[in-house]
């Protein structure tokens, strides 16, 4: 769970640097409602525009952790929201959800190998 409260961090620290210095290079995102984002220049691309948006944050929290046997493969939930940074509306919530990554251990670190999320109503 550490790893994914560090992803969160580096991510609102350092933007899309942040958030891909986290994923494995064979790593995909699974799109809500859409097909999946394979390798880490495509993800990239992919998420670029809605990480550094800076009218608006991207928050998450895991709630739960699991390691699979062996130790090499893990996995978070948790919730995610998005928070408006626009003047007038700072603040507001603009949506939730919840979210669901996979991770492998490299070397002496996790990184995320598959990425996923879905709104809640």
């Amino acid at each position: 769970m550490q790893s994914d409260r560090d992803f969160a961090a580096e991510t609102h620290a350092r933007g899309i640097e942040g958030w891909m210095s986290f994923f494995a290079p064979d790593a995909i995102r699974i799109r809500y409602r859409g097909n999946m984002v394979k390798g880490f220049d495509a993800i990239r691309r992919f998420d670029l525009p809605g990480i550094s948006d800076t009218t608006n944050t991207l928050n998450w929290e895991p709630t739960d952790a699991h390691v699979f046997r062996g130790g090499g493969i893990g996995s978070t939930t948790g919730k995610y929201w998005i928070v408006s940074r626009k003047t007038g509306e700072a603040g507001k919530e603009l949506g939730h959800g919840r979210y669901v990554t996979m991770w492998r251990r490299d070397g002496g670190r996790w990184l995320v190998i598959m990425d996923t999320g879905y709104p809640e109503p």
